[in-house]
């Protein structure tokens, strides 16, 4: 008797939930929060467990030993921060979002020998294509997805007209399309069937158009490279390159029909910008659709060595080209405009900057901060996301900042020179020891990883993509993807290096991430109940929650914060000014802080807490004091 055919195979399963995955996030703010963090370290950590389990993978390459050590020690190296940063429940959250990306990193090499990369790519292409659809869906009709980028613009009038929906960051859902369009490019000729082959170019243009409605230079400078690398280390570049080509000029044709409306442009919710929105969604289908027909036109056309060039020659015409270009814009003048002070660009909507203007809108003030904040501490750093407090403390404008909008500086500002070595060795180690065979074209998902780990690195260095995991996730795969890659005599060499030890470390390490994720999401739900019970006025039980979430974080400022609050509420005026002070004592170097305190002693009238939380409050704003709003 014949066995009957797997209906779903493995491959497509792995397919899926990557899918899944990657939108999941995406719809979540790009898996931005605290409790999004969380999910996603308990998930992956106990995802690669299982899957070791149940699949007793073979030793691990040395560029998979190298990658996950260093990231492993950029995690700890993250958890001891906390004993000497200002504010240890940011250095916390910080080291989760280490720990969730060192879980998917080891899921990702725990099950790519099986799956093999293709299921992992897929995956994320399918994932990206779907977050991609819903962005340019919102932008075409606003009523859809509870208004998209309406709140967002209302309260940043300087976002109006950058899309953003799902990811709630203009140039964070730049970076996630990028990416997308760097495997479209491979999909375009890599890809199994015709079929797919022919869908992957019909993606190209919409993805053009919707990178372009965030106005991310970062986003198109990240999509360009990444191509060209896909291109150029592919095996079939002809063939890849025509369907690069098919896809950008069906970008370009959607981008000149958009910048027919303004209102379109800008995002507003008018019966004339619905009425073009709802045009521009019938051209990206047709476009999308010509491009596929065009790709299945040229299907067998182009001959596989029709780009074949000497590489010195390419080389030589690639460094002078950029001589070229570096010369004729000007260098001096692009610099000063780099410097000059612009933090919001009023006015400006997607389309309406220039995408080779050199403004840095305050990236050379952030980027000057985080070198100020390492030389305050050059050994060790301010700690682990406590970037912003220095910021803080010693504006280079008045804008308030989470991130210096660049991975490395802010990583050398937090950590030190061993948190940047540590990262860098994370990132480059897997294509540093496989650029030989990158350099031989032996593999297209070889290819189309480093193209993903480029992309992603174009976007860390001027964004802070590092925090939104929808962005960074394509990336680790990326380097997974390279890491196991290596030559199986490798492999008998790790067996050799104490492999229990490190397998107990590594048990240990996760069932510690797991117990910490879960402390986030419980903490997090007891201060979600403690706002939510003052809201239906049971401040008993409001501040019952908040005392619940202090004893799970004890190192964290803000459950405190939300007791001074509620006893404050409850006209508790001792125990409020004891929760304040407790706030502060935890980060003194944090606003919010120092704010409630000034609430609780203006109750208490208390002058001399009065004037002392007065003058650190308005030591540490980078904004008026007249802004703050509290809710």
């Amino acid at each position: 008797m014949r066995p009957s055919k797997r209906l779903i195979s493995d491959r497509s399963v792995v397919a899926v939930l990557v899918a899944v995955a990657v939108a999941g996030l995406a719809f979540d703010n790009g898996g931005y929060g605290d409790v999004a963090v969380a999910i996603l370290a308990i998930a992956t950590w106990a995802g690669a467990g299982a899957c070791a389990w149940v699949l007793r993978p073979e030793p691990p390459t040395r560029p998979v030993v190298l990658a996950a050590a260093a990231l492993t020690g950029l995690l700890l190296l993250s958890v001891a921060s906390m004993a000497w940063a200002n504010d240890a429940g940011r250095a916390f959250a910080a080291s989760e979002r280490v720990a969730a990306y060192l879980g998917l990193f080891l899921l990702a090499v725990v099950t790519l020998p099986r799956s093999g990369p293709r299921p992992w790519l897929t995956g994320l292409a399918a994932g990206i294509a779907i977050v991609g659809a819903a962005a340019l869906a919102s932008r075409c009709d606003p009523a859809l997805f509870g208004g998209g980028d309406r709140f967002l613009y209302a309260s940043l009038p300087s976002a109006a007209g950058r899309l953003s929906y799902p990811v709630g960051y203009w140039n964070g859902l730049a970076a996630i399309l990028a990416i997308g369009v760097v495997l479209s490019v491979w999909l375009s000729e890599a890809a199994q069937t015709l079929l797919a082959r022919c869908f992957g170019v019909a993606l190209m243009p919409a993805a053009w158009l919707a990178i372009y409605l965030t106005s991310s230079r970062a986003g198109f400078a990240a999509a360009i490279l990444g191509g060209l690398v896909v291109v150029g280390l592919g095996r079939n570049r002809a063939s890849r390159a025509v369907g690069a080509g098919i896809g950008g000029l069906g970008g370009i044709a959607l981008i000149a029909l958009a910048r027919g409306s303004s209102g379109f442009l800008a995002g507003a919710d008018t019966a004339a910008a619905r009425h073009y929105g709802l045009a521009v969604a019938a051209a990206t289908l047709a476009v999308g659709l010509l491009a596929g027909v065009l790709r299945r036109v040229a299907e067998g056309r182009v001959a596989p060595d029709a780009m074949r060039l000497d590489r010195r020659l390419l080389a030589v015409l690639a460094v002078l080209a950029g001589l070229v270009a570096f010369v004729a814009a000007d260098p001096a003048t692009q610099l000063h405009e780099f410097e000059r002070p612009d933090f919001s660009a009023p006015g400006l909507t997607a389309g309406q900057r220039p995408l080779l203007s050199a403004s840095g809108s305050g990236r050379f003030q952030f980027w000057t901060a985080a070198v100020d904040a390492w030389e305050s501490s050059p050994v060790h750093g301010v700690g682990a996301g406590n970037y912003e407090l220095y910021w803080n403390a010693h504006p280079g404008g008045p804008v308030a900042i989470r991130n210096a909008h660049s991975l490395y500086l802010e990583t050398l500002a937090e950590l030190g020179p061993a948190g940047l070595a540590l990262l860098l060795l994370f990132l480059l180690a897997a294509p540093v020891a496989l650029w030989p065979r990158l350099r031989d074209r032996g593999s297209d998902e070889l290819a189309v990883a480093a193209a993903l780990l480029l992309a992603g690195l174009v976007s860390a260095a001027v964004e802070w993509t590092w925090q939104i995991p929808a962005a960074l996730a394509p990336v680790i795969v990326g380097i997974a993807v390279l890491a196991t890659a290596g030559p199986a005599r490798e492999r008998a060499r790790v067996r050799s290096l104490g492999s229990r030890a490190a397998v107990a470390a590594l048990v240990v390490l996760g069932w510690a991430v797991v117990w910490s994720g879960v402390v986030v999401l419980v903490s997090e739900r007891s201060l979600a109940d403690s706002r939510a019970a003052v809201d239906r006025g049971d401040l008993v039980a409001a501040a019952a929650d908040a005392r619940r979430a202090a004893s799970l974080e004890p190192f964290s400022a803000d459950p405190q914060i939300q007791l001074a609050l509620v006893e404050l509420d409850a006209k508790q005026t001792a125990p409020a000014q004891a929760a304040a002070a407790r706030a502060v004592d935890l980060a003194s170097g944090d606003w919010r802080t120092w704010f409630v305190s000034l609430e609780v002693a203006g109750v208490a009238r208390d002058q001399g807490r009065i004037h002392a939380s007065l003058a650190e409050l308005r030591s540490l704003l980078p904004v008026p004091l007249g802004s703050l709003v509290r809710g």
